[in-house]
């Protein structure tokens, strides 16, 4: 262990001399091998000058020069195989040269033969080994030939023993090559198998991707295909939630369906959510902000089902924080809403707070908000703190009581609030102690900016009298039932309002050439032409002032692209279904020129109880 460690050691030490653009695999062998030989060559010249062979030693001495020269060879230029031709006749000749001077065939100095072909095979290829292989066989061959004849004398050995002595060394190289072979042989027949592993292996992972695409595509279909009939049935339940007439247990059942119903679309918004981020389709509509009044709004939001647990419902904000900033708005408040909305759900006493602070930027670290969330809840065991952010993870009943709530969570709550905050270049921690209570601390990069002036566009849009006249509203919707929920709940809420429909983008078309609205709720997906075909008709071709009518797009479909395509075209504000009551009757207020233009788009992915 320690022997392949110190290899290891020696190995990545080399490498990080080695020059830029030579650490190869092949430039490693052969740096090795050439440093090698210089390392033996030399204690071995002088060994042979001291045993008073100066001719050998000479010999030494001039391999080791052209070692030196085969290792410059490699490094001033681009030819590997060059220098390892270099150096392998010069570790060839070397061997001949000194085993002629040192009894021919018969001559120890023979055995080094058996290097030769080391170095081509680990660098090179199966044939430049093999080449060496046969240069020394026949070198063998050579001086047995020579040892044998009368001219030049080269062994005192006997004939037989010359005999032995070659047959020897034939037999060690062919032992050689037989080697060579085999391994050249299981070589290729793992390389063949580990090729077939791989192929196996690609087609499984290619199985796994468009099996898991195909996943997230389903997740996002289903989703938005449910909020079609969702936006129905949570509408008409919202209508009759709001009914002073209806019985007391009638009233308690439309109640529990209302309940149902919104859970039923926070499970859709999580699921089309955790789609998109998982599939890397997060982004971020970065706008000019009110932070404080947008934390203001988050935080009463909830506040009522705090004081329906008799919390205390506490929210500190540090004197620091930016009135304006640039930020994502519906991210914000999702991260938010999620955050509190667990402390409120997993807390049975005591309270729930919310801190707020602010760090500007310095030196070279950015400006950052801080948010912290802390609750007195049951606490989280160590044990399973670190799982908590993995989708479709929830605590078991056993670690934490929530009595009463027939209808639980998804799991994905802080899955998706951890991908948020990841994406957003941000960071969450949590800590929690068992019986005392859990502490969120999510970090967000900000910017700060200038108040937002009005958009000189949106104040010269035509709107009614904000007091004296009702407004006329166009819904714009393929499906009747849509129409009909949306018409209903306007007509609820703003009784002396004109509300007509129109079934496809041509009829809407044909309406608003003719009929000055005061907004249009216009549906982005239909049969003969989107929404978004419809505005860019209306906004391009459409003489003023009905080029310039207040138009929010309507849809089910609550992706990013969509939400941008709608922007760029020139819609006015987006509201998704199944809609939110109050996030409707805020886009239908004329618009106040002493507000921002962007106050007119409010975001609001999850529906709250009227």
């Amino acid at each position: 262990m320690r022997q392949s460690n110190l290899n290891h050691h020696l190995i990545s030490e080399l490498k990080r001399r080695m020059p830029i653009g030579k650490r190869s695999e092949g430039d490693i062998f052969f740096l090795a091998f050439a440093l090698s030989s210089i390392i033996f060559l030399v204690p071995i010249s002088m060994a042979l000058e001291w045993a008073q062979l100066h001719a050998s030693a000479f010999t030494t001495l001039a391999g080791l020069a052209l070692v030196t020269v085969s290792i410059g060879v490699w490094r001033n230029t681009q030819q590997l195989k060059t220098a390892l031709l270099v150096y392998e006749l010069t570790l060839l000749a070397l061997i001949l040269v000194n085993a002629f001077m040192l009894g021919g065939v018969t001559s120890p100095v023979m055995v080094w033969l058996g290097i030769v072909p080391l170095l081509p095979l680990f660098i090179a290829s199966m044939k430049w080994a093999y080449a060496f292989l046969a240069l020394a066989f026949i070198a063998v061959l050579l001086f047995y030939g020579l040892s044998i004849s009368t001219t030049f004398h080269l062994s005192p050995a006997s004939p037989t023993e010359q005999l032995f002595a070659a047959f020897m060394f034939g037999t060690f190289i062919m032992a050689q090559t037989v080697l060579i072979s085999t391994v050249q042989g299981i070589t290729a027949n793992r390389s063949r198998k580990i090729a077939k592993d791989n192929q196996r292996l690609r087609a499984v992972t290619e199985q796994m991707s468009l099996a898991h695409e195909h996943k997230d595509k389903f997740l996002s279909h289903v989703s938005h295909e449910m909020r079609t009939p969702l936006n129905v049935i949570h509408g008409y339940l919202e209508l009759l939630h709001n009914r002073q007439d209806l019985p007391d247990d009638a009233h308690e059942q439309v109640e529990q369906l209302y309940s149902a119903s919104t859970h039923m679309l926070s499970l859709v918004n999580d699921l089309l959510d955790y789609s998109q981020i998982h599939q890397g389709q997060f982004t971020l509509a970065i706008q000019p902000v009110e932070l404080p009044t947008l934390i203001h709004q988050v935080f009463g939001t909830l506040q009522h089902q705090a004081h329906q647990k008799n919390l205390d419902w506490v929210y500190n904000e540090s004197p620091t924080l930016p009135r304006w900033v640039q930020t994502d708005p519906t991210r914000l408040t999702q991260i938010l809403l999620n955050l509190l909305g667990n402390a409120i759900k997993f807390t049975s006493q005591g309270q729930v707070q919310l801190d707020v602070s602010y760090s500007p930027s310095h030196q070279m670290r950015e400006a950052t908000l801080h948010i912290v969330v802390s609750d007195t809840g049951p606490g989280i065991p160590t044990a399973v703190l670190n799982k908590i952010f993995a989708p479709f993870y929830q605590l078991h009943p056993q670690q934490v009581q929530r009595k009463g709530q027939a209808l639980q969570g998804n799991g994905l709550g802080l899955a998706i609030t951890h991908g948020l905050v990841k994406n957003w270049q941000g960071k969450i921690d949590v800590h929690s102690t068992v019986g005392k209570g859990t502490t969120f601390h999510v970090t967000l990069p900000l910017t700060e900016t200038s108040p937002v002036k009005p958009s000189p566009a949106l104040q010269s849009k035509p709107t009614a009298e904000p007091t004296t006249l009702p407004l006329r509203i166009l819904v714009v919707d393929d499906h009747t039932m849509n129409r009909m929920v949306a018409s209903a709940t306007i007509r609820k809420h703003l009784p002396d309002c004109q509300v007509e429909q129109a079934e496809n983008g041509h009829q809407a078309l044909q309406k608003m050439a003719t009929e000055l609205y005061d907004v249009v709720l216009l549906d982005v997906v239909m049969p003969d032409l989107s929404g978004i075909e419809v505005l860019q008709t209306v906004r391009q071709t459409y003489p003023e002032p009905y080029r310039n009518v207040r138009t929010i797009a309507f849809t089910a479909n609550v992706e990013a692209d969509i939400k941008n395509q709608c922007e760029r075209t020139g819609f006015d504000g987006f509201l998704s279904k199944p809609f939110n009551v109050h996030t409707l009757m805020h886009m239908l207020k004329p618009i106040d020129p002493n507000l921002p233009a962007s106050s007119v788009e409010h975001h609001d992915n999850e529906p709250v109880r009227p």
